[in-house]
Order: structure tokens, then sequence, then C-alpha cells
């Protein structure tokens, strides 16, 4: 039988409960990962044109409650030249033996006035793609989870 260290097995329970949780703003991060990758400006233009059509974020903001979309800052979201500016300059967060240093940038829903907030923690998300194999997926997700929080 495989042993699992509780502080990893929390950690795997918490990036799927982020994972569910996050899923309806999906859209944007894949909009965004789209922009990102994108040379055509007829189909940037499109790419930009779905993200400001994305409809929770507005529509919960239309009806007077307070959104704010917190994701990661994915390499693919650094290299499309988004404006985005500084927010917390450096937070720490222990993860069992795993301690994540991170910055939170702040950006702006196109076309609206809901503020993205950016993770940015090169260590775990300064990768091509957004969800991958690799060995420490579950702590990626556990880490937004948490910042979100501490946000």
């Amino acid at each position: 039988m495989n042993e699992t260290n509780p502080l990893d097995l929390a950690s795997q329970l918490c990036s799927r409960l982020c994972h569910d949780l996050l899923s309806p703003v999906g859209a944007l991060s894949n909009g965004l990962e789209l922009l990102a990758d994108e040379k055509d400006p007829e189909m940037r233009q499109r790419c930009m044109e779905l993200l400001e059509q994305s409809a929770l974020p507005r529509a919960l903001r239309a009806a007077g409650h307070d959104v704010r979309v917190v994701l990661p800052y994915y390499a693919r979201v650094a290299e499309g030249k988004h404006a985005v500016r500084p927010l917390i300059p450096a937070l720490t967060q222990e993860l069992g033996s795993f301690r994540a240093h991170f910055a939170t940038l702040e950006a702006t829903l196109p076309g609206s006035d809901v503020p993205v907030y950016l993770v940015h923690c090169p260590e775990v998300s300064a990768r091509q793609g957004i969800y991958t194999q690799d060995p420490d997926e579950h702590r990626r997700f556990a880490l937004l989870g948490w910042a979100a929080l501490r946000i």
C-alpha cells in the first residue's frame, strides 16, 4: 500500500475543491491562454471579444455583488502583454514542506470594472501549460486557494 503524507493528501483535496470552485471562470483563463498564443490580429480581436462576453463575473457584478477573479499568473498570461500592476508585493505561504513566495498583481477584466488578481509565483506557475502532469500540481492549486483567501 502506498503511504500518503496527510498534508499532501489535504493539499490534493484542496486543489480538487479549488478546481471545482474556479471552473466557472475557466473561460477567462482559456481566453487569456488563447490570446497569448494568437498572432493573427483578427483572431486576437475575437479572443478579446470572448473575454469581454464572459458572463458570470459581469452578471454577478450587475446584480450588485462584489466580484473579484483570482487566477495564477501563468507564463502565457505574462507573455500576452496584459496591463497589470503590482497590488501586494510579497507574501509567503507554507504548504507542508513547501514554502511558496508570491506576489499579487492586479488587472481588470476586459470591458468591465471587475478586478482580476493574478497570483505571481514563478516557481509553480511559470510553465507553458495551465494543466500539467507535474508532481507538484496539487501544490499549485492549493497555493491558488490559499492566495485567494489571503488577498
